[in-house]
């Protein structure tokens, strides 16, 4: 099967060169922003990819001063830029969120990918995001993430005590002297100070291994192939 965009009309053909489905132009245009049929809304800045079905989220965010909560204290760390992948269900709540680290922003689909060395993470760097409410997943992207760090980091649910190979080597042993020792050290550096070197790779180490995750829909093992996604589009956008 082979997609075709001409200056009027999008066009699906068969292995024969044969037509067999075909829209206007600018309402495919429209099926494709529309997340194959998921109301977007206006999405925040720096969403960097769309599953085929518009429930998979790869959100990227600046380097920041984020203020943890743990235990009786409360500590502001510097963290390098994020990586957000982030799986909705047909209802718009999430099912999964994943939370990397990049010492600069994604320029490639095979970017690495690191493991952002904080408490409240599993081994594999799924994270406990809040639903927030919201008519479309745009209105709950920031809310969620945003909320997530305002949450108490507990340490109880925490991968730096199960596998210290995801920390850095050099920060290894803050960490042995306990979380808050540990976070009190990650006070006394800065955003800059963190690179390539220090960061370790995340089990799901690379931008293509995690929108491949992502693109998997709630009923199906394999990810929507290509041309069953620009079919889908272009039925969409004629209304089937």
């Amino acid at each position: 099967m082979q997609f075709e965009l001409r200056p009027n009309v999008a066009v699906l053909k068969n292995d024969h060169n044969e037509v067999i489905e075909e829209a206007p132009s600018d309402a495919v245009a429209r099926s494709y922003f529309a997340g194959g049929g998921i109301e977007l809304g206006l999405l925040p800045p720096a969403v960097r990819w769309v599953s085929s079905d518009g429930l998979g989220i790869v959100l990227e965010r600046p380097p920041q001063i984020i203020n943890i909560a743990y235990k009786e204290d409360t500590y502001t760390i510097p963290v390098p830029w994020t990586i957000w992948g982030l799986r909705f269900g047909n209802d718009l709540m999430i099912e999964k969120s994943l939370l990397f680290a990049r010492p600069y922003p994604l320029s490639a689909v095979n970017d690495e990918l690191f493991v952002l060395p904080l408490p409240n993470m599993d081994t594999d760097c799924s994270v406990a995001v809040p639903n927030k409410r919201g008519e479309t997943i745009g209105e709950r992207l920031l809310p969620m993430v945003e909320k997530y760090w305002q949450r108490p980091f507990t340490g109880a649910y925490n991968n730096l005590l199960e596998d210290k190979t995801l920390v850095p080597d050099e920060w290894i042993e803050h960490l042995e002297l306990g979380i808050g020792k540990y976070f009190a050290f990650l006070t006394s550096m800065n955003i800059e100070s963190i690179t390539f070197s220090d960061l370790k790779l995340a089990p799901t180490n690379a931008l293509n291994d995690l929108t491949q995750f992502l693109e998997r829909t709630n009923n199906q093992e394999e990810p929507v192939t290509t041309m069953d996604f620009f079919q889908q589009i272009v039925r969409n956008a004629k209304g089937i």
